[in-house]
């Protein structure tokens, strides 16, 4: 995997993913930390990585002293759609390959490979594995 990848699967962290969605606006790192409960420190270091990876924009303030605030920029955005795609569609991938191996066990019960309580016992493995697919 070439360094450009392993950047790139850096930020798909939840709690990145989750930072970006909350900067549809102008965000001071402040108030990231304290909508996440994490240290100004952690704030600043996962805003550092999204703003090398072109996710977010910075913008100084002037007041009393100078501020930084954080927005998602377009590529952000765009970043956020294509991972939630991606894993709308791997979702919807298994949920298929889950119908599939459950109408495999339904066809070898009827045809008599496998007995009742075979059956019962691989469909509630799969359902086991599979449960967080329906939550």
């Amino acid at each position: 995997m070439d360094s450009a990848s392993k950047f790139m699967l850096e930020l798909l962290t939840p709690r990145r993913l989750e930072i970006l969605k909350y900067l549809s606006k102008e965000r001071h790192p402040e108030e990231i930390a304290a909508k996440f409960k994490i240290s100004r420190q952690a704030a600043d270091k996962h805003l550092s990585i999204l703003y090398r990876a072109g996710m977010v924009s910075k913008k100084v303030k002037y007041g009393k002293r100078p501020m930084v605030y954080y927005q998602i920029t377009d590529a952000g955005a765009k970043f956020i759609s294509n991972v939630e795609d991606l894993i709308e569609n791997h979702i919807l991938g298994l949920q298929k390959e889950m119908k599939y191996q459950l109408r495999e066990l339904d066809e070898m019960l009827v045809s008599g490979e496998i007995s009742e309580r075979e059956y019962r016992a691989l469909r509630r493995k799969m359902e086991v594995r599979y449960r967080w697919l329906s939550q």
